[in-house]
């Protein structure tokens, strides 16, 4: 049994602008195979900011643009291609995207 820490939130502007993000201590990575060989990382953090571009105001099946960060501190439980070897700290990563939804 692992204890970890998770906090999850999502912000909804005027059914049009959607703020998302979460924070995890102590968390497996995102893909199932982080889970089956107990890979962890000390901290984890993702913001994501999306913007619906036509009137249905639906978060699942509207056209949208977004900006996502996520930042993830490594350790010697963290993948070794990510680690390497305590070389780095951790990850950094910004992602652009555009869902279009017909």
């Amino acid at each position: 049994t692992r204890k970890f820490f998770e906090a999850n939130g999502k912000v909804v502007l005027g059914r049009k602008h959607i703020i998302s993000g979460y924070f995890k201590k102590d968390a497996w990575g995102p893909y199932d195979f982080h889970r089956q060989f107990n890979v962890t990382f000390p901290e984890q953090f993702k913001v994501d900011y999306s913007i619906l571009l036509d009137q249905r105001r639906d978060e699942l099946r509207s056209t949208k643009v977004g900006i996502r960060a996520l930042y993830r501190s490594a350790d010697e439980n963290s993948p070794d291609d990510e680690f390497l070897m305590g070389t780095n700290d951790y990850i950094f990563q910004t992602v652009f995207y555009f869902t279009y939804m017909f």
